[in-house]
């Protein structure tokens, strides 16, 4: 509950600012409960506006089958059509009713607009302006969703919302693997967790789980306990969906976050201590493990114990893929082929029958937005992305919290891995979170998600009294309309939320 401060009780509160108080705290207490209730909403939403399927055959069983599953998200299933306008509407409720963080500005958000606006012209052009149509009708309430919880929503609420639902996520996929289709044995190399999505999607998402969860750690000590078995099982889950670009990224990021996490609360003695120990049993490991496997050692590391090395030259098969895309971005360099219409299910299925398995994207996030928007529309969001990273980098090296380490994570993540996988916005959680990262980069620094709160302030957050003043006779105020949208007067709102507005009064 938001208690008042110390100023608070250096006199006798009079009836009316008791009254005040009283109304204060009761509307903290419910926008906290409030943002739990749509938290298990939108978690909910996100699982049908993105096509997850229960597996109905073995990963290599019927290819038949994959390739009418693989065209499943060319086609509008009724769920996705419910879902992504329900999104809609619930960040239509969360700007209504929710307070407002953050001050948006300069030259990233110039970036972000023209981009979107580029987006949004591509239908004079397109290949399909019918298909763009629908395709930029999605991505608008894409980009609206995003705004609405990058602008309602503290990054540590996202993490903490996201850590829930990604790490369900994947317990249900290793419950679907071993009880649905019985493939679970991660001692076959040739197995890769997959459950409800992709292997490499599995991967996405875990990563993302692992992050957020590293960040929960450091924001939040006494949560370590629970949050390591949480971090370590989503760790084994990763590496048995043995995706090798997301796995390294993964454990750099999370090597920054722990030298975070010893540099705060351990003294340096004891890290020096830590240190020695961890090459004590790492360095003997490695000999022992080279001295048997000699010259195959790193190979075998690399593949994770894949046996497919016959593909590794040629990226598991996608620079015979990427090859073959560039063909098509020569016939439309420029302008590319309309937001949404290069790949229809036609031409999906005769490349995937060209390359010999099931390619529903180009596998390379840049790659695709240089075919579908041109060289003009790769290179606004290349420009984005970059920026954006250097950003939240910069932030983070400024001040040290965990929130900007998380963003700053994910960024880095996503930008790396973008070389070899496709992440477009939408209601997918691990990139979506990721471009609500690029949109707090544009609220300017300061305004917003600032040093981390005491460790006992309530992550899911109710309205900030943290300068809540009544030691003056509080005069008459009309009331406001709704929670989060007019302040008061002769009521102080911290810096940190200077762009928060104050909580709903009631006339009593």
């Amino acid at each position: 509950m938001t208690t008042l401060p110390k100023s608070a009780h250096r006199g006798a509160l009079t009836a009316g600012q008791q009254r005040e108080a009283n109304r204060f705290t009761a509307a903290s207490a419910a926008l906290r409960r409030s943002k739990m209730w749509l938290a298990l909403l939108l978690g909910i939403l996100f699982w049908f506006s993105v096509p997850y399927s229960l597996p109905r055959h073995q990963p290599n069983a019927n290819a038949t089958v994959q390739e009418a599953d693989n065209s499943e998200q060319f086609q509008g299933a009724i769920s996705r059509q419910l879902a992504v306008p329900a999104l809609a509407l619930c960040a239509c409720f969360m700007l209504w009713r929710y307070p407002v963080r953050g001050v948006p500005g300069g030259r990233l958000l110039i970036l972000i607009c023209v981009y979107v606006v580029w987006a949004l012209s591509s239908t004079a052009w397109s290949e399909d302006p019918s298909l763009t149509a629908k395709r930029l009708a999605v991505f608008a309430m894409d980009c609206f969703v995003t705004y609405a919880l990058a602008r309602t929503l503290s990054t540590m609420e996202m993490a903490l919302g996201a850590t829930i639902a990604m790490f369900v996520t994947g317990v249900f996929s290793v419950l679907a693997d071993i009880f649905l289709i019985h493939s679970f044995n991660p001692a076959d190399a040739d197995y890769r967790l997959q459950g409800v999505m992709t292997p490499n999607q599995q991967a996405m998402n875990l990563v993302a789980c692992a992050l957020c969860c590293a960040a929960l750690m450091l924001r939040r000590p006494r949560w370590v306990p629970w949050l390591s078995v949480i971090l370590l099982s989503t760790l084994a889950m990763l590496w048995i969906t043995r995706a090798r670009i997301g796995t390294i990224l993964c454990i750099v990021l999370l090597a920054i976050a722990l030298n975070k996490l010893l540099r705060d609360r351990v003294r340096p003695h004891v890290r020096v201590g830590i240190l020695l120990v961890l090459l004590s049993i790492v360095v003997p490991l490695l000999v022992f493990v080279v001295g048997n496997s000699g010259g195959d050692a790193a190979q075998t590391a690399f593949m994770m114990g894949r046996h497919d090395t016959e593909n590794t030259s040629n990226l598991s098969n996608r620079l015979p893929l990427w090859q073959e895309l560039l063909d098509s971005v020569e016939e439309r360099p420029v302008l590319g082929y309309g937001y949404g219409a290069f790949w229809t299910e036609q031409r999906a299925a005769r490349i995937s029958h060209d390359q010999g398995w099931p390619v529903p994207h180009a596998h390379n996030t840049y790659l695709d937005q240089v075919i579908i928007l041109g060289v003009v529309g790769g290179a606004l969001y290349l420009a984005i992305m970059v920026s954006a990273l250097v950003v939240a980098w910069r932030r983070y090296l400024h001040l040290r919290s965990s929130s900007n380490l998380l963003n700053a994570m994910l960024l880095t993540w996503l930008v790396l891995l973008s070389s070899s996988e496709s992440a477009p916005l939408d209601p997918h959680m691990p990139t979506m979170l990721v471009y609500i990262a690029v949109f707090r980069m544009c609220l300017r620094e300061g305004s917003v998600d600032m040093a981390d709160p005491e460790p006992d302030r309530p992550i899911v957050e109710g309205i900030d009294a943290a300068t809540f003043t009544v030691t003056q006779p509080a005069p008459a105020v009309s009331p406001v309309a709704r929670a989060g949208h007019g302040t008061g007067e002769h009521k102080v709102f911290p810096s940190r939320h200077a762009s928060l507005l104050a909580a709903q009064r009631r006339p009593s």
